[in-house]
């Protein structure tokens, strides 16, 4: 057979009828050949979730440490330590503990429940292969097969039906209904949006009621859950506009307390203070001016907000995207 256009995310499919599916993907309602099957598996790749390379755990928390309030509490605290006033220093410690704690954990959670979308991928799906029912195993669809789906299954790649008896499925993984969207296989007029195209059934959803076939759209990282996968790997770290100024404060409060210890010391130590005691007495009081609970209250105040929206469905990956 000759090639086709992939992926489902450059052809809308729910605009077609059945055969015009099967026409553009080449295919027909007895499926593909084997042969044709496995040259589509070489050239598509199988039908899965990749996950790309993971920080460990232990660089996922010192990662927390790149904020430059955090690294100015730190500092505060060895210093103070090495000055002698372990309580100061414990107090501190305990400060910059909390901290990257809370932001710790929200990445970590946040992370398990993207990982968790790739238990939705089925392990076996029932495909037609030179026109014969047959179960394989699910990361070899590709396509253009012709897959077959009842009630209590979980549909194992996007597909555009072909026929259907009283088929509805589980979508709210995916749009957030509720209820089993009823399904149908007739063409849609319009450009609809992803609840409303009601003749595909789409990868990591069930079939609540019915059955009935539908050629493979998409495979892997090219069906809707893996656009969504994809969205949470693929993501690149930037400074939110809360950071930038939290940054900000950090390095005025850090240039003011070393102008504040240059002109305290020599103070000191015309007072009689010995260079120690002088050099405890300036850090003591530049240090003063070091907010030392305001990371403490943004990241309470923000791991707050992210609890209400993991209460209204809404995944936070890290502590900075709340403000959004």
């Amino acid at each position: 057979m000759a090639d086709f256009t992939p992926p489902a995310q450059q052809v809308d499919y729910y605009r077609m009828d059945p055969d015009e599916t099967l026409a553009t993907l080449h295919s027909t309602a007895d499926g593909l050949a084997n042969d044709e099957a496995v040259r589509r598996l070489a050239h598509y790749g199988t039908n899965g979730l990749s996950t790309k390379h993971k920080n460990s755990l232990v660089l996922k928390y010192v990662r927390q440490y790149k904020d430059l309030m955090i690294m100015l509490l730190a500092a505060s605290g060895l210093l103070a330590l090495y000055l002698g006033d372990g309580r100061t220093c414990l107090v501190l410690l305990a400060l910059v503990l909390f901290n990257t704690t809370i932001g710790f954990l929200q990445e970590f959670k946040a992370e398990r429940v993207m990982e968790s979308l790739e238990k939705l991928v089925v392990a076996e799906a029932q495909v037609l292969r030179n026109g014969t029912l047959t179960e394989i195993p699910s990361a070899e669809l590709v396509p253009g097969d012709v897959v077959y789906i009842e009630e209590g299954e979980s549909v194992p790649a996007d597909m555009r039906l072909l026929s259907e008896e009283e088929l509805s499925t589980n979508d709210f993984a995916l749009t957030g209904e509720s209820s089993p969207t009823r399904k149908f296989i007739h063409a849609l007029a319009a450009d609809v949006r992803l609840s409303g195209r009601q003749n595909i059934a789409f990868m990591g959803t069930t079939v609540a009621t019915g059955h009935g076939y539908g050629v493979v759209i998409g495979t892997g990282a090219n069906t809707e859950l893996g656009r969504i996968a994809s969205l949470s790997q693929d993501t690149v770290s930037e400074d939110s506009p809360l950071q930038k100024e939290m940054n900000n404060i950090a390095t005025r409060v850090t240039q003011g307390t070393v102008v504040l210890c240059a002109i305290l010391l020599p103070v000191a130590i015309h007072g009689g203070l010995a260079i120690k005691e002088a050099f405890l007495f300036a850090i003591g009081i530049a240090a003063s001016i070091i907010p030392q609970g305001l990371p403490a209250e943004i990241n309470t105040s923000l791991a707050r907000a992210a609890s209400q929206l993991a209460r209204a469905r809404a995944l936070v990956k890290k502590l900075s995207a709340v403000e959004g």
